[in-house]
């Protein structure tokens, strides 16, 4: 069972206009997973240390070359001074990223641009094989952190001996709030996703496999190998890492895709989805609840900025999520059965090999 515990000065959370998540700052003690807040709030110094660990940040780019240089920037106004920013232009047709940064003279910034456009996944994974860090941040091109994201999250990670470290996100552009990211597998698989920026060590990011080549949502399925590893979190309880929200956002798109990359995710880790399921489908028939008496906000504690999601909405929403649901238990039923065929087969086959060796010796009369 979780350990919850509510901090009232921090937002509440929000993941877009038509999936409304309830979340509350957490302390988790779950099967794969631990996680803890802590207070980095003291401080900062600016000065590098030498034994201050590397920080390689992993940036994946295309056509975004209008917010390249404020998220490189974030990265030049860190108090935390041992870092490397790994820019993988994808390929990008227009704004490449060398001519975007054309003017940057500082040696810590490398860049390179891929043959071919690999997607964000593999460039992410490109980064990394070119990095040269203890640790890693992935941030993407369009978004920025905190002058003290890196510092504080390497004193969390040290102080608690942490795998992976993330805090509070705030949204701004097109929205602002505050979202509470979660490693609870059940709040992931409701719907959930958390955001792409951590820090993790180097040697977790290779235990989980890297990033899969999905289309969308690499992140949360990203998050998900790592909490399935046994990786252990610590969240920082302030908003470092700031996600912008413009119209070519990955959010502001392709919802539809996300949606549909989401399930493709369930099905891929069908095994754990299977045993968080009786909570999944607990959430679900609350939230549908709420959503219809509506007192969902009153319920979860959040207040929700600038949204325009209507009651009838969440109604219509859950009722296409709830098919989804029963179509993604039968689809896990029938594959159980064929496991269970498959290992029924494999069973059989010694004693199937000796009576054919039988009467294969038999035909040529050696028994």
């Amino acid at each position: 069972m979780p350990i919850v515990t509510t901090w009232p000065d921090i937002g509440d959370t929000h993941l877009d206009s038509e999936h409304l998540n309830y979340i509350q700052l957490t302390i988790y003690e779950v099967r794969f997973t631990k996680v803890q807040s802590i207070d980095v709030s003291r401080t900062s110094s600016a000065a590098m240390k030498a034994n201050d660990p590397l920080v390689s940040i992993l940036m994946p780019y295309y056509r975004l070359g209008e917010f390249l240089v404020d998220a490189v920037q974030s990265v030049k106004n860190q108090t935390y001074q041992n870092w490397e920013l790994i820019i993988v232009d994808d390929c990008s047709p227009d704004n490449p990223a060398l001519e975007v940064l054309a003017s940057e003279t500082d040696a810590r910034i490398h860049v390179s641009r891929n043959e071919k456009n690999l997607g964000c996944a593999a460039s992410r994974n490109v980064a990394a094989a070119q990095s040269k860090g203890e640790y890693f941040l992935p941030l993407d091109s369009d978004d920025v952190l905190a002058p003290t994201y890196i510092e504080k999250t390497v004193k969390a990670m040290a102080e608690t001996g942490a795998s992976a470290v993330y805090t509070h996100v705030k949204y701004f552009g097109k929205q602002e709030l505050i979202y509470i990211p979660s490693i609870d597998l059940v709040d992931i698989f409701t719907g959930h996703f958390p955001c792409n920026t951590l820090l993790l060590k180097r040697e977790s990011f290779d235990i989980a496999g890297g990033y899969k080549n999905l289309n969308v949502v690499e992140d949360t399925e990203f998050w998900i190998s790592l909490i399935e590893s046994g990786a252990k979190f610590t969240c920082i309880p302030e908003p470092l890492y700031h996600y912008r929200f413009h119209d070519r956002s990955t959010m502001h798109l392709h919802s539809k895709k996300i949606m549909k990359g989401f399930y493709n995710i369930l099905l891929l880790h069908h095994t754990a989805f299977a045993e968080h399921l009786e909570g999944v489908l607990k959430k679900w028939c609350e939230f549908a609840e709420s959503s219809s008496d509506g007192t969902y906000q009153q319920k979860r504690q959040m207040e929700i900025a600038k949204t325009d999601a209507s009651n009838s909405k969440f109604e219509a929403e859950f009722s296409h999520l709830e098919s989804e649901m029963k179509s993604l238990k039968e689809k896990y039923r029938i594959l159980e059965n064929r496991v269970k065929r498959n290992e029924q087969m494999l069973a059989s086959l010694p004693s199937l090999t000796r009576q054919i060796s039988y009467l294969a010796l038999k035909k040529v009369r050696l028994r």
